[in-house]
């Protein structure tokens, strides 16, 4: 049997002022990916731009598949949501799980991302002053 004659105090207890806040709906705020532990800097984010009108739908139409995998396309959507949140090149290599790379030979000024271990996403950097201009080449094997 119980012994319901002693009572338990628990050592987290809420104020009713506590209580009102927790229950208070808050407006919504998107969350930006923190890139190396800051946010982006005074809004300052790299221009996007896509070579290939599909790419374009990919990122934005959740139906279009572009006959890609599904888990293709949303590593795509992942990396392109790390895009647009990045500030520089730098930035780009925060996360070495990514493996953002410059490619070689007669590819040196195109850099990728890698999706999957079969698949990477390829873009380019142009960059003029501060601003900084990614543009979407293609995914390939």
């Amino acid at each position: 049997m119980l012994d319901r004659s002693r009572s338990v105090k628990s050592k987290f207890t809420l104020s009713l002022k506590d209580c009102f806040l927790l229950l208070t709906p808050r407006p919504f705020v998107p969350i930006m990916p923190m890139v190396e532990g800051r946010p982006p800097h005074n809004g300052q984010v790299m221009e996007v731009e896509f070579r290939s009108s599909d790419l374009d739908r990919l990122e934005t139409d959740p139906s279009f598949k572009a006959g890609l995998a599904e888990a293709i396309v949303r590593a795509f959507r992942k990396r392109m949501q790390f895009i647009r949140a990045a500030v520089n090149e730098r930035d780009l290599y925060a996360i070495p799980s990514y493996r953002f790379k410059k490619l070689g030979g007669s590819r040196m000024h195109q850099r990728s991302f890698r999706l999957n271990d079969q698949y990477r996403l390829v873009v380019e950097l142009h960059t003029s002053g501060l601003q900084t201009k990614v543009v979407i080449i293609g995914i390939e094997k």
